[in-house]
């Protein structure tokens, strides 16, 4: 069953807050690929190389500077509520996608020069793979919301720089900046919402980019960032009655309609094998080609590209 994890927002919340309870785990992930994964190298030469790693995972090459987005590259998904919900990659990272660094194995990590984190769940911060990080590369630069501050802090062990919506750039070495962005409300309405995020650098250095996992954004915020030269979006939204999870393709047009940009690049964060009591209440928004024919209706004449997970592409 294909099912986004955004499912798990809702119930790990609440089961934050004591509403739920249950101490088994997660069911296991799908066996490991025996496949080595080869990661591209830095990309230096005015364009940016984009590789999709399922769910909301990204790692973005851009100016000679490496960053990793939400990454989920070591062991399950567990949100601590199985009974309920149990998710897995389709198409999980090879054993070796995350040996160290620095072991010149061509199936290693690239060298990173930080990891992004967009929220504070374990589809965005996961545990598993944040602890891991930390051992490889405990002086890895990270930039995370403050609600993923507890998951990061208990992996490294020491204070990031936070990232709120309004607070300027951050800088990441090379030229390459980062703006958070208003995003996701998950949880109660008094919360402060997720991160979305604009990339850039120096004119003609790299593309700018821009991405936020739920398809949520402040219209007013964005017009003042177009136009941006791609867009990382989910074309497709899930639902639980009466309640959007993800935003879908309708959505998803207004966001390019918001900031213009010349390529959109679709993640299928809904494209996981799902089980448990939860997983039937969730229905698709959109289906097939209903993005690109939103679009096309719309007279908006951004270039979807193909995205395919674990292939890296790059754009000019």
């Amino acid at each position: 069953m294909q099912i986004n994890v955004i499912l798990i927002k809702v119930l790990a919340a609440a089961s934050w807050r004591g509403r739920l309870r249950t101490t088994s785990v997660l069911a296991s992930a799908a066996a490991p690929s025996a496949a080595a994964q080869h990661w591209p190298p830095a990309e230096t030469s005015g364009g940016a190389t984009l590789t999709y790693l399922e769910i909301n995972g990204w790692l973005i090459s851009a100016a000679g500077v490496t960053v990793l987005v939400d990454p989920i590259l070591e062991g399950r998904l567990d949100f601590g509520i199985p009974a309920l919900f149990a998710a897995s990659k389709q198409r999980p990272p090879s054993p070796a996608a995350i040996r160290h660094r620095r072991s010149g194995s061509t199936s290693s990590l690239p060298p990173l020069d930080a990891l992004l984190i967009t929220q504070g769940l374990d589809d965005h911060a996961h545990a598993r793979t944040l602890a891991r990080l930390a051992e490889l590369d405990p002086t890895l630069p990270i930039l995370a919301p403050p609600s993923a501050l507890p998951a990061v802090e208990r992996a490294f062990g020491r204070g990031v720089v936070q990232s709120r919506e309004g607070s300027g750039d951050c800088a990441l070495g090379g030229g390459l900046r980062v703006t958070a962005t208003s995003g996701a409300l998950v949880g109660p309405p008094w919360q402060r919402r997720e991160n979305g995020r604009r990339c850039r650098t120096a004119p003609g250095a790299a593309p700018s980019l821009y991405l936020e996992p739920h398809v949520e954004f402040d219209e007013d915020e964005l017009r003042a960032f177009a136009p941006v030269d791609a867009v990382i979006t989910p074309t497709r939204g899930q639902a639980l009655p009466g309640f959007e999870l993800v935003h879908g393709p309708a959505a998803a047009v207004r966001l390019v309609e918001t900031l213009r940009p010349r390529l959109v690049l679709p993640m299928s964060n809904g494209a996981i094998d799902a089980a448990g009591i939860a997983a039937p209440l969730v229905t698709p928004i959109g289906a097939g080609n209903e993005f690109e024919r939103l679009l096309a209706e719309a007279g908006v004449g951004a270039e979807v590209l193909e995205v395919r997970p674990g292939e890296p592409l790059t754009i000019g």
